[in-house]
């Protein structure tokens, strides 16, 4: 048999725990750690953080997941960074779009549209510039969410975009660059 037959097996066991034993998302997360999930054991030799150069031991020490069927990988920044990343990365998003002079910068922001996990291609290297599923963190182990302080999901995500589009500096010509209609942009 393949392998999706048994992951699809195991999500739906899951499901039914969830459902008998009523557990919330956060337990549900760290229910699937226990079965089976692999971290570090101990927190890899001569690592710092990339942001405040701290040594990284058994009290910062974070693992990410790059989506959910990833394994886990050494994040390069320690728990306090990743925690201030999680609280400023999307306000600065929101603030760089309304305040930014240069239309190339503008026209970038506005293509990828407003974050909604922490994202960075040095702290978290195997991630390909992607935002980061989930996050682990040594010290408690437990699995936390990675979702950016102040961000948006769903239809609300999809307003703001739009609402955002409005800071576009416009060309001469007054009209929005093409590259800021990306087809995966809302409209």
């Amino acid at each position: 048999m393949n392998s999706s037959f048994f992951e699809d097996n195991k999500k739906g066991e899951i499901q039914k725990e969830k459902q008998k034993d009523g557990l919330t998302g956060e337990e549900l997360i760290n229910s699937k750690m226990l079965n089976g999930e692999k971290h570090a054991e101990a927190v890899p030799e001569n690592l710092a953080c990339l942001i405040c150069y701290d040594d990284i031991d058994e009290n910062n020490y974070i693992e990410y997941k790059t989506n959910e069927t990833s394994g886990w990988y050494p994040c390069m920044f320690c728990l306090n960074c990743t925690g201030i990343l999680i609280q400023t990365q999307y306000h600065k998003y929101i603030n760089n779009v309304q305040k930014s002079d240069c239309l190339r910068e503008q026209t970038s922001l506005l293509k990828m549209g407003p974050p909604i996990n922490i994202k960075d291609k040095n702290g978290f290297p195997l991630s390909d510039g992607n935002e980061i599923h989930s996050l682990w963190h040594f010290c408690d182990k437990k699995i936390h969410s990675a979702k950016l302080d102040g961000s948006l999901i769903g239809e609300e995500r999809m307003k703001l975009w739009n609402e955002l589009k409005k800071f576009l500096i416009r060309e001469e010509k007054g009209e929005m660059p093409n590259s800021a209609n990306a087809k995966d942009s809302p409209e």
